[in-house]
């Protein structure tokens, strides 16, 4: 895998656009997210409900947006507009969104389906510091990861 860009910001949750621009949260900007060019030019921020968690894909028209310990509920948005869609109430806050089940630790590591295969793809000496959030676009093959302390990396896969 070849890195492409670096860049740092307080992250929670990122994920890759179906247009390819990067949306991530960020805890040093009240109620927003932000979104930048593939090659890491700031575009805009957007207003959200409350101080936005996590984010994910959910189809090339839609994102979910989850609030932390902020709000209790989640939101569906419109990938080109932003505008909520939807509102979903919690019976308690919420962390995370996720359409893959995985666990991130400071390796990063693939698994096939049967759960019987593996393979390391990064680790610390790769750059990874405790990475909280990955998305990876298919389609592109582009792997997004979001480290502790705001680092962002994302990586060509070859």
């Amino acid at each position: 895998m070849k890195r492409e860009n670096d860049f740092v910001i307080d992250v929670r949750g990122c994920v890759i656009l179906p247009n390819g621009n990067l949306l991530m949260t960020n805890y040093s900007k009240q109620n927003q997210l932000v979104e930048y060019k593939y090659t890491g030019e700031h575009m805009r921020d957007i207003q959200v409900s409350a101080l936005p968690f996590f984010i994910a894909v959910i189809d090339p028209n839609r994102i979910a947006v989850t609030y932390g310990d902020t709000a209790k509920f989640m939101e569906i948005r419109n990938t080109h507009s932003f505008r909520a869609e939807k509102e979903i109430r919690l019976l308690s806050n919420g962390y995370g969104v996720s359409h893959e089940d995985g666990l991130v630790s400071n390796n990063l590591t693939i698994i096939q389906q049967d759960g019987k295969d593996s393979k390391t793809l990064l680790t610390e000496s790769d750059g990874l510091f405790y990475p909280q959030t990955v998305d990876f676009d298919m389609d592109k093959r582009t792997l997004l990861i979001c480290n502790k302390g705001g680092k962002v990396s994302m990586y060509k896969v070859v």
